[in-house]
């Protein structure tokens, strides 16, 4: 067996569309992975971090 892979997605915006879209399509691809025994995580909130 193999190590695991940490894959990370980052979507920052302000247009809550696109929030709301890559959303529903990474809810899509978790629920695909999830029959594969894969486990996924998503977290939406503002963006904090100081740039």
């Amino acid at each position: 067996m193999s190590a695991p892979v940490n894959v990370t997605l980052r979507v920052t915006t302000s247009d809550p569309e696109i929030v709301a879209r890559a959303a529903e399509h990474f809810s899509r691809v978790a629920a695909g992975l999830a029959l594969e025994g894969v486990h996924t995580f998503m977290m939406c909130g503002p963006d904090e971090e100081d740039d």
